[in-house]
Protein backbone atom coordinates (compact mmCIF):
# COMPACT_ATOMS: atom_id res chain seq x y z
CA UNK A 1 0.00 0.00 0.00
CA UNK A 2 2.99 2.34 -0.13
CA UNK A 3 4.38 4.06 -3.22
CA UNK A 4 7.86 3.24 -4.44
CA UNK A 5 10.51 5.95 -4.33
CA UNK A 6 13.42 4.77 -6.48
CA UNK A 7 16.74 6.03 -7.69
CA UNK A 8 16.56 7.01 -11.37
CA UNK A 9 18.78 4.41 -13.03
CA UNK A 10 18.69 3.16 -16.62
CA UNK A 11 17.43 -0.27 -15.56
CA UNK A 12 14.64 1.15 -13.39
CA UNK A 13 13.60 3.53 -16.16
CA UNK A 14 13.50 0.57 -18.55
CA UNK A 15 10.94 -1.29 -16.40
CA UNK A 16 9.08 1.59 -14.73
CA UNK A 17 7.88 5.08 -15.53
CA UNK A 18 6.65 8.09 -13.57
CA UNK A 19 3.20 6.47 -13.35
CA UNK A 20 4.64 3.50 -11.40
CA UNK A 21 7.28 5.02 -9.13
CA UNK A 22 8.54 8.35 -7.84
CA UNK A 23 12.09 8.73 -9.10
CA UNK A 24 14.81 10.74 -7.44
CA UNK A 25 18.20 11.72 -8.78
CA UNK A 26 20.68 8.88 -8.45
CA UNK A 27 23.02 9.15 -5.43
CA UNK A 28 21.28 12.32 -4.23
CA UNK A 29 19.86 11.86 -0.74
CA UNK A 30 18.56 15.43 -0.65
CA UNK A 31 16.49 14.85 -3.81
CA UNK A 32 15.21 11.61 -2.31
CA UNK A 33 14.05 13.47 0.80
CA UNK A 34 12.36 16.14 -1.35
CA UNK A 35 10.51 13.49 -3.38
CA UNK A 36 9.32 11.70 -0.24
CA UNK A 37 8.02 14.97 1.21
CA UNK A 38 6.33 15.84 -2.09
CA UNK A 39 4.50 12.52 -2.01
CA UNK A 40 3.55 12.99 1.62
CA UNK A 41 1.97 16.33 0.72
CA UNK A 42 0.27 15.02 -2.45
CA UNK A 43 -1.99 12.26 -1.14
CA UNK A 44 -3.67 11.75 -4.52
CA UNK A 45 -0.35 11.08 -6.29
CA UNK A 46 0.76 8.88 -3.40
CA UNK A 47 -2.41 6.76 -3.71
CA UNK A 48 -2.08 6.65 -7.50
CA UNK A 49 1.50 5.39 -7.32
CA UNK A 50 0.53 2.84 -4.67
CA UNK A 51 -2.25 1.43 -6.84
CA UNK A 52 -0.11 1.49 -10.00
CA UNK A 53 2.74 -0.27 -8.20
CA UNK A 54 0.43 -2.95 -6.87
CA UNK A 55 -1.10 -3.48 -10.31
CA UNK A 56 2.38 -3.78 -11.82
CA UNK A 57 3.42 -6.41 -9.30
CA UNK A 58 0.21 -8.37 -9.78
CA UNK A 59 0.73 -8.41 -13.55
CA UNK A 60 4.46 -9.12 -13.54
CA UNK A 61 4.80 -11.65 -10.73
CA UNK A 62 6.41 -15.08 -11.06
CA UNK A 63 3.10 -16.93 -11.20
CA UNK A 64 2.14 -14.94 -14.29
CA UNK A 65 5.55 -14.99 -16.00
CA UNK A 66 6.63 -18.58 -15.25
CA UNK A 67 5.04 -20.08 -18.38
CA UNK A 68 6.64 -17.48 -20.64
CA UNK A 69 10.05 -18.11 -19.07
CA UNK A 70 9.71 -21.88 -19.34
CA UNK A 71 8.52 -21.68 -22.95
CA UNK A 72 11.63 -19.66 -23.80
CA UNK A 73 13.86 -22.25 -22.11
CA UNK A 74 12.06 -25.11 -23.86
CA UNK A 75 12.56 -23.39 -27.22
CA UNK A 76 16.29 -22.93 -26.56
CA UNK A 77 17.11 -26.31 -25.01
CA UNK A 78 15.81 -29.30 -26.95
CA UNK A 79 14.51 -32.10 -24.72
CA UNK A 80 14.30 -29.95 -21.58
CA UNK A 81 10.56 -30.40 -21.44
CA UNK A 82 11.02 -34.15 -21.04
CA UNK A 83 13.36 -33.94 -18.04
CA UNK A 84 11.74 -34.89 -14.72
CA UNK A 85 11.58 -32.30 -11.95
Amino acid sequence: GLPIVASRTPIDEFYFNENHVQFFEQENHEDMAVKILELFEDKERMRGLSVAGLNYVQEHNWDNKRKIYRDILYSLIPGLKNIQK
